[in-house]
C-alpha cells in the first residue's frame, strides 16, 4: 500500500512539472528581466551619487582644515595682541 502512495505522488509531481514545461515561464521571465535591469539602473544611479557625496565629502573636509588654520592663526594673534595691551598696561603702571 505504501508503494502505491509513493507512485501515486511521484505522479503528481510529475503532472505539476509537465504542467510548467508545457505551460512555459516566459512572462515571469521577461518581468525578472526587466526587473533586474531596473535594479541595475538603480545601482548605477547609487553609485553615481555616492561618488558625488564622496567628492562633496573631501571638499568640505578640506574646507574644514582650512577654516581651522584660520581659527588656529585668529587665536594666536589675538594672545599676541593681549600681551602687548598686558606689557602696554603693566609699562603705563611702572610710570
Amino acid at each position: 500500500m505504501d508503494t502505491k502512495l509513493t507512485f501515486l505522488a511521484a505522479f503528481d509531481d510529475l503532472m505539476r512539472n509537465a504542467k510548467v514545461l508545457q505551460v512555459g515561464i516566459e512572462p515571469e521571465f521577461r518581468r525578472f528581466v526587466g526587473n533586474q535591469q531596473e535594479c541595475q539602473r538603480k545601482w548605477r544611479d547609487a553609485e553615481t551619487e555616492l561618488d558625488r557625496i564622496k567628492e562633496k565629502v573631501k571638499a568640505l573636509e578640506e574646507e574644514n582644515s582650512l577654516l581651522k588654520t584660520k581659527l588656529r592663526h585668529a587665536h594666536v594673534q589675538i594672545e599676541r595682541e593681549a600681551d602687548e595691551r598686558r606689557r602696554i598696561e603693566h609699562n603705563k603702571l611702572e610710570l
